[in-house]
Order: structure tokens, then sequence, then C-alpha cells
């Protein structure tokens, strides 16, 4: 019985050996990016469609080296070979999908996507944003400002290009290329984009220009996000002066804009946070006014009732509201 043990021992020992060693034969007969590349392939032979093939190239990318994809990406190229958008998606996805940025090939296929359509503009974006990550900023806006000419009915490059300016702190120069692309781009919320961009800014100057776009802005293209930022701006400016007149007059427009916004959006709980805030605010600055405490404390109670409401519905209720809407009571 041992001798049977020991010899079902060898075999299956010798079997595995066998199996091993023709396992080791086959894996140095074969390369693995040849493995690889005929999966990827039979994938993209079923994109029909440009878009879908520059997804496709996107989602595959990182999987692979590049020197493996340029094959595929080639035989998609070569598929679409009448429209440049493949060329700019294949361009994408080398300099940002790959990993490793591969610029020489970007830019490859930037060149023949131009050589297809001069005037497309997407593949000047492209160049711009390559020059930005080499950190030359003059090709960069030359680049941008090369996209806006071919296509100026066309946003990317003007928005693009303000970027750029705005780092440069050449305030004028954003204000002119925005009112040019308002010009070619009727529907273009010009006054509330440079609304957003001022407001960023530490300047008082600055902040009171925001103010002004705000209130030129077209109001359709407002969301809450829009109508909060501005009234916080006329907090900002109360917190700057010293008259209590004044940071009535501050807390009232703060008040105004946000019940303005609350045309549009009637259960906002940030704008009727803000309202309830500039409410109580603009009540401290008014105290011995019996003719203008009044609106301010009634608007107080007002919207702090629609906050309670509106916040226990959305689980939003803080301390600070309860302590806002306690004031309102009292008031």
């Amino acid at each position: 019985k041992k001798n049977k043990e020991v010899k079902k021992s060898k075999e299956n020992k010798k079997s595995m050996e066998n199996k091993k060693s023709k396992e080791n034969k086959e894996s140095k007969d074969v390369k693995p990016s040849k493995v690889k590349a005929p999966k990827t392939g039979q994938k993209m032979n079923r994109v029909t469609d440009v878009k879908a093939a520059v997804k496709a190239l996107e989602l595959v990318m990182p999987k692979y080296s590049t020197d493996e994809m340029v094959p595929v990406v080639d035989e998609l190229c070569a598929r679409f070979k009448k429209n440049p958008e493949i060329f700019v998606g294949a361009a994408n996805a080398f300099a940002y999908k790959s990993g490793v940025q591969d610029t020489a090939r970007a830019y490859a296929y930037l060149a023949k996507a131009l050589e297809v359509n001069p005037n497309y503009a997407p593949a000047y974006i492209i160049k711009g944003d390559l020059a930005w990550s080499n950190d030359d900023i003059e090709q960069c806006k030359m680049w941008y400002s090369k996209a806006i000419q071919v296509a100026p009915t066309e946003l990317q490059g003007y928005t693009k290009l303000a970027n750029i300016l705005r780092k440069e702190e050449n305030m004028d120069s954003v204000v002119t290329l925005y009112k040019k692309a308002k010009e070619m781009i009727p529907t273009f919320p010009c006054n509330l984009r440079l609304a957003t961009i001022f407001q960023n800014s530490n300047k008082m100057s600055d902040l009171n220009k925001a103010m002004q776009y705000y209130a030129e802005a077209e109001r359709d293209s407002m969301v809450v996000e829009d109508f909060a930022a501005h009234a916080r701006l006329y907090n900002m400016l109360a917190g700057a002066q010293d008259a209590a007149s004044d940071k009535y007059v501050s807390y009232k427009k703060m008040l105004d804009i946000c019940v303005d916004g609350m045309g549009m959006y009637p259960d906002s709980y940030h704008l009727l946070n803000i309202a309830l805030q500039a409410s109580l605010k603009g009540y401290n600055q008014v105290r011995t006014n019996n003719d203008l405490r009044k609106p301010m404390a009634d608007a107080a109670l007002e919207y702090g009732k629609k906050l309670m409401d509106v916040a226990e519905n959305d689980t939003l209720l803080t301390v600070f509201d309860l302590t806002n809407y306690g004031l309102a009571l009292k008031y």
C-alpha cells in the first residue's frame, strides 16, 4: 500500500512539472502587448460613430501604453479621416488620458486635424491647453485667440483666454473680451460672468463693479447661488461702513436681492436664510426709528417662519437658524 502511495505521489509531481513547463513555454512564445491589442481592436471595431470613438479612446487609453494604442488610434482615425474631431479626440487622449501626457503624439494628431480643417477651433484650444501645461503663457494666449478668430460664435475660446487674462490681473481686457463675446453670442450672460469674476477680488473697487454687473445681469440666467452671492456683497459692504444709516441701506439692499431671487426660487433655504439675517441686521441699525424698524421686524418674522418650514423639510435647520428665528419672534 505504501509503495502504491509513493508511486502515485511521483506521478502527480511529474504531471504538475509537465504542466508548468508547458505554460512557461507558451508564456515565452507570446508577448503581452500582442495579447492585449487584439482585444482592444475588437472593441473598437464596434464603434461606428465619431463621438463614441472619442469616448472609447478616453476610456481605453489609461489601460494600455501609448505605444500599444497607436495602431488602434490610427485605425479609428483612418475610419473617420474626414472628421477633424477624431484627430482632436486622439490628441486629447494622448495628452490627458494616457497618464504620461504624450505631447509629441498629441501635437502630431492636432496637425492632422488642422490638415482636414484649418478652421477647427477645438484643435487650437488643445494647443493652448498644452502651452499652458508648459508654462508658455504667450503661446497659450495666441492659440486661444486663434480659436476665437476661426470660430467667433463658440464660447470656449473666450472663457479660456479670459482665465489667462484674469491670472495676469488684466481685468480691462477681460471686460473687453466678454463684451465681444456678447456681441457674437447674444445668449452669453456677459454681465453675470463679469460679476462672478469681480466678486472674487479683495479690492473694494472690484467688489463695487461686481455689484454693478450683478444689477445689470441677465436675470433669467441667474440661479440661487448668483442671487446669494450678490446679496452677500452688500453684507461685506455694510461691514466696511461706519454710519448706521449707510449700513441700513446696505442691509435693505441685501434683503431686496433675496426677495427678488425668491420670486424665482421661493423655497430656497439659502435665500431665506440670508433674508432673515439681512432683516435682523437692518433692524439693529434703526432700533430708534419706528418707521424703518417695523418693516424690518415684519420681514424677519415672515422669512424666519418660511425658513423653519423649508429647513425642517430639507433637514438643513441649524442652531444659528433657530437663534435668528428666536430674535425675529422677540422683535
